[in-house]
């Protein structure tokens, strides 16, 4: 018996642990990217540079380690919902006259019958809309360029 307890207690150990809860700059949760390779620049003193990715007559764009960009944020959703809801309800109820031994009872010159009625109807609309949007600018650098061309940024 203490045999089973003690597996018992082996087992239900190992199925208990604490969840782990990611931090920021946690490297476990980095994501990875290829390598880049290294660029050998030769210092010239010259303005122009042969190995510029941009000529002297292109246009300016942010292609090195430091380099800082714009990044302008344009967002906007929509949503639409509409609802139509009808509804009706009869009921009626009749009550025959009362009888005593095969002749109708009367209260004086009335006799003991009625009836009742009932109408009911419900006509609903809903309509909902919604929009959102999100503008603005970010200024960020450059922290990494990656092999395929693609920048990595912070800011």
């Amino acid at each position: 018996m203490r045999v089973i307890m003690l597996v018992a207690g082996v087992l239900l150990t190992g199925c208990s642990s604490t969840p782990y809860t990611p931090q920021p700059d946690d490297p476990e949760f980095a994501p990875v990217y290829g390598e880049s390779e290294p660029v050998s620049v030769r210092p010239t003193g010259a303005i122009f540079q042969p190995e510029q990715v941009n000529g002297i007559y292109s246009d300016i764009k942010a292609h090195k380690v430091g380099d800082i960009i714009t990044i302008q944020l344009a967002e906007s959703t929509s949503a639409s919902k509409k609802a139509n809801t009808q509804s009706g309800k009869d009921n009626s109820l009749n009550i025959e006259p009362a009888m005593l031994g095969g002749l109708p009872v009367t209260l004086g010159k009335y006799n003991l019958s009625g009836s009742l009625g009932q109408n009911s109807a419900f006509k609903g609309q809903a309509k909902a809309d919604q929009s959102n949007s999100l503008q603005g600018n970010i200024s960020v650098s450059v922290a990494k360029v990656l092999p395929n061309g693609n920048l990595l940024v912070r800011g």
